[in-house]
């Protein structure tokens, strides 16, 4: 980052420059033990917690970010700081850990492709070895690079890359991991992502960086928060933080069958790698409370329309751009939500509307989790061509970006009424029937005060088009919704008759 470190900060003791500090913290990750197979049983640690927990303060917001962090306040400590150090600068040294972490693009010196070069060389050998590409044998950061963007991009070298016996596959997944983290090519980053989620998949192994320290997670006694098409929801604290467990259907005890494993650790690859704004942020995966759960930030506002039902005077506008932001965020990142309605938008501490459960679709096309999930997930948002796709000229259903435009205008409508979409029809077949012949939920002149003008009623009419080609593109939204933001009295209470609002 190239940062100056002050000898009095916690740090600058140690280092000189920030990015020096981050590659020590990269180099601390890299020895911890290789991660088990989550599908192998295991054993809670009998230790009283994780060793960072001594940092930690009845009452005090640090926070345990994942296993690196333990390891890495012991080095600290080991080289000369101490525990008031670490204590005075705690917030700072969170916030480098999250940053180190973080999959934002940032300028990737060449010393830092040196270090990952070092941390990874034997790997990088074996690879080199296979793959008979035309660079030079990769010796340094900068030759390492060329190596693994060409292996990459071709179709040979992806080969390579997923053909593995296990004793090379943690290696091979350490490596795409890193690099996927912290590269600042959006396309070596979105490559890297795909290869990995087919390693990780295949394997039942997931790099270290999502394995939460042992004994820091523990669950709130009592009866789950919640539950969904997918998963049960459990509240929990991870080293003092709020954090939601969603326990997938049917495993809650036992093993996970191998296909739901492979599907689960594949989405998991997905979103930890995701960070916005506008998705809800992933924490880890557990296998010691349940036998497979995935963890992520608690929201305390809960749904987003929960959160309505308690503020109804709030701004639905806002809350429709914050779901586009996510949205587009995801079409960028090259995935499809699959399943975007309104029990699967939460809102944050600060009223912002996050995406979560995206991706997990694809679990309706796999074992156990099928059955369970697919009845659970309701017609009312799914989009004509996923209900009869040879109707519209199509092989199979398939999940795309346009499925999630007709599902947004389906979210839009939700949050402008607080009623489900076709609410007045209580079975999925009339629920199918009525979306293929083309009927679509009716215009409530009652939102007209909470921001459903004209011109946001033609935004939603054309998102939910029979023809997928002809719905606008998520970018199109965004402008579309921060012009009807531009002509609305921000001041307004935006107060409904009632609510929900009463179909007409």
């Amino acid at each position: 980052m190239g940062h100056h470190l002050e000898k009095g900060h916690a740090f600058g003791i140690m280092f000189e420059e920030e990015s020096e500090a981050r590659s020590f913290y990269m180099k601390v990750a890299s020895r911890k033990p290789t991660a088990e197979r989550l599908h192998a049983p295991k054993k809670r640690s009998a230790e009283t917690g994780p060793q960072g927990d001594r940092y930690m303060q009845s009452g005090s917001e640090t926070q345990t970010l994942d296993p690196s962090w333990n390891v890495f306040l012991h080095e600290l400590e080991v080289h000369g700081v101490s525990r008031n150090m670490i204590q005075e600068n705690m917030g700072f040294i969170q916030n480098f850990v999250r940053e180190a972490h973080s999959v934002r693009p940032s300028k990737m010196t060449d010393r830092a492709w040196d270090e990952l070069s070092q941390r990874h060389r034997e790997e990088i050998e074996s690879l080199y070895k296979l793959a008979h590409t035309p660079e030079s044998e990769p010796t340094d950061g900068s030759t390492s690079r060329a190596f693994l963007e060409a292996i990459v991009q071709s179709r040979d070298g992806i080969d390579v890359l997923l053909q593995f016996s296990e004793a090379a596959a943690m290696p091979r997944i350490e490596l795409l991991d890193e690099v996927a983290m912290i590269a600042d090519d959006w396309e070596l980053r979105a490559r890297c992502l795909d290869i990995l989620r087919s390693l990780c998949g295949t394997s039942g192994l997931l790099p270290k960086s999502f394995q939460l320290a042992a004994g820091s997670l523990t669950r709130q006694a009592g009866r789950p928060e919640g539950s969904g098409g997918f998963a049960i929801i459990w509240k929990g604290d991870y080293g003092g933080r709020a954090v939601a467990l969603k326990v997938f259907r049917g495993y809650e005890t036992g093993d996970v069958p191998h296909q739901d494993l492979e599907a689960i650790l594949k989405e998991a690859v997905v979103w930890k790698h995701l960070r916005h704004r506008n998705i809800v942020p992933f924490v880890g995966i557990d296998c010691e409370l349940f036998p497979l759960s995935l963890v992520c930030e608690w929201m305390p506002h809960g749904t987003v329309m929960a959160y309505l039902s308690r503020n109804c005077t709030c701004n639905r506008l806002q809350l429709l751009h914050d779901i586009a932001e996510g949205l587009k965020y995801l079409h960028e990142m090259g995935v499809v939500h699959g399943d975007l309605k309104g029990v699967n938008v939460l809102v944050n501490e600060d009223g912002v509307a996050c995406l979560s459960d995206f991706g997990l679709a694809a679990l309706g096309h796999q074992g156990k989790l099928t059955t369970m999930s697919v009845a659970a997930w309701s017609s009312r948002w799914i989009a004509p061509e996923i209900l009869d796709p040879e109707a519209f000229g199509l092989k199979k259903a398939q999940l795309t970006r346009q499925s999630d435009i007709y599902s947004f205008s389906m979210v839009a409508w939700e949050i402008f009424t607080g009623l489900l979409p076709f609410h007045e029809v209580k079975y999925e077949g009339a629920i199918y029937g009525r979306i293929l012949k083309g009927m679509r939920p009716k215009r409530i002149m009652g939102a007209a005060v909470l921001g459903l003008t004209d011109a946001v009623w033609d935004l939603i009419n054309q998102c939910w088009r029979a023809d997928s080609e002809m719905r606008p593109e998520i970018s199109g939204i965004l402008v579309s919704l921060e012009d009807a933001m531009r002509h609305i009295d921000t001041g307004s209470s935006f107060q409904p008759p009632m609510w929900p609002l009463i179909s007409e």
